[in-house]
């Protein structure tokens, strides 16, 4: 069961088992803004200028700003990537109840199936995210 929270300042967090928890807003001019939490990430880097230039703020927690829902939800699978391939010794659990946050157990290797898992589970938690928010998508 999914949780869905409108904050103070318009931003919607939108909070579901097996997936990460997502602070989503529009800004003025219809800009969208996501935060995806994923907890025990240490990205071992910063964005790169191309990242930055595509929209990605940061990787600790992954940031993202684009222009239309589906270069958020690209953007957002690049950036969770991004972050989990830069932490090291990372194995990331998505099994969680809601309000419990993505965890990350340290101490195991990232393998390709936690990248590909990873960018599923923020791909639908986005896709929920942006309906929680009246996005037809």
């Amino acid at each position: 069961m999914a949780t869905i929270e409108v904050l103070d300042d318009g931003s919607t967090v939108y909070d579901s088992v097996a997936t990460p928890k997502i602070t989503i807003s529009r800004d003025a001019d219809g800009f969208l803004h996501a935060v995806i939490e994923v907890d025990g990430l240490e990205p071992q880097r910063g964005t790169t200028p191309e990242e930055r230039l595509d929209g990605i703020s940061s990787l600790d927690p992954p940031t993202v700003d684009a222009v239309d829902e589906r270069a958020l939800i690209d953007l957002s699978v690049r950036a969770v990537q991004a972050a989990v391939t830069s932490t090291v010794g990372l194995a990331v659990d998505l099994q969680k109840e809601p309000g419990e946050g993505v965890s990350a157990a340290v101490g195991a290797q990232v393998g390709p199936g936690a990248v590909l898992t990873s960018g599923q589970r923020t791909a639908s938690g986005m896709r929920n995210a942006l309906r929680s928010i009246g996005v037809a998508i």
